[in-house]
């Protein structure tokens, strides 16, 4: 266990390096290593903790999938467009298990996890639900979805994003005691697009 503990302390900080520390380009901003750990990466590594404690998962099988889950943002990335970013998470992820030999046996758990991500993904395992509510949830507990929309400059085509994002994101928490918590930011959210697409209409 303590060895794994060490892989993942060097996977963070690999992925760390993987994102940049700027970006001249607008849309890809939120890619910034001090935005994207801040503001993701590390409330979802909490978020991972808490429940493998309440629901029983694997924490260290939890915790290198949240940090490896979203590499393909970065890691081959073409185009403004994130849209496949999660093979591109587990083919970077893959180099990883090669770098600091994660043991063979966890690699397709791992893998399973990032699949979970995807936003249609219908998890079965606890770790995959583990982390995909992770991955949800830490957008609703953070500055995330607010912080977006420093890299838009366009309120209208943000208000539809973020309307998208809250509910999919909502839809896609495993747990009830989590759904909870998410459920007034979520209703938050919504009831205010509301309110600012009744005054401006799109």
């Amino acid at each position: 266990m303590n060895d794994l503990k060490e892989k993942f302390e060097k996977i963070k900080q690999e992925v760390f390096i993987l994102f940049p520390p700027d970006s001249n380009k607008k849309e890809i901003a939120y890619t910034r290593r001090n935005w994207i750990f801040p503001n993701h990466f590390n409330p979802m590594i909490e978020l991972v903790e808490d429940m493998c404690k309440r629901y029983k998962g694997d924490e260290m099988i939890c915790k290198i999938s949240a940090i490896l889950h979203d590499a393909g943002l970065v890691y081959g990335r073409t185009s403004a467009d994130p849209k496949g970013h999660e093979e591109r998470s587990i083919e970077y992820a893959k180099m990883i298990f090669k770098k600091y030999e994660v043991p063979k046996s966890i690699h397709w758990e791992i893998i399973g996890c990032i699949k979970a991500t995807e936003a249609y993904a219908e998890p079965k395992k606890l770790n995959e639900k583990i982390v995909r509510t992770a991955d949800a949830l830490s957008q609703f507990i953070s500055v995330h979805f607010f912080a977006k929309a420093a890299f838009s400059g366009d309120w209208n085509s943000y208000s539809v994003w973020l309307e998208k994002k809250a509910r999919n994101n909502f839809n896609k928490i495993c747990f009830d005691k989590e759904r909870e918590r998410a459920k007034p930011v979520r209703d938050y959210i919504l009831s205010a697009i509301e309110l600012y697409r009744r005054h401006n209409p799109i």
